[in-house]
């Protein structure tokens, strides 16, 4: 018998966290629907950029959106008040890209409130 454990692939992915008012919301990674939410999305838009017919707005709500999803502790109300540029940060954070303002913090520091409460 061959058995495929995939619980040590989750727990071996990076821990990210996003500290915003003073509250910790730790980064989810995505899973098959999101993903492919985003990626149609995505597609949709880069159509219209070659009709001309996208703009940063549109910009801006998908990368809303990858935030909600990303980080299901942060209400809508708290995304609408970042401005653009924290949220595009916590976009590429999310896709793992380290951007400026992050900090190499042990597990036990974030471990005190990672869900952000």
């Amino acid at each position: 018998m061959k058995l495929l454990n995939l619980d040590p692939l989750v727990k071996s992915v990076e821990k990210r966290v996003v500290v915003v008012n003073g509250k910790n919301h730790e980064i989810r990674t995505l899973n098959v629907e999101q993903f492919l939410q985003i990626v149609d999305e995505s597609k949709s838009i880069v159509e219209r950029a070659e009709k001309g017919e996208f703009t940063l707005a549109d910009e801006v709500r998908l990368t809303r959106k990858v935030v909600g999803l990303a980080i299901p502790t942060m209400t809508e109300e708290e995304i609408n008040k970042l401005d653009v540029s924290q949220i595009q940060a916590i976009a590429e954070f999310a896709k793992g890209n380290d951007v400026e303002g992050v900090e190499e913090v042990s597990s036990e520091e974030t471990q005190e409130d990672p869900e952000g409460k």
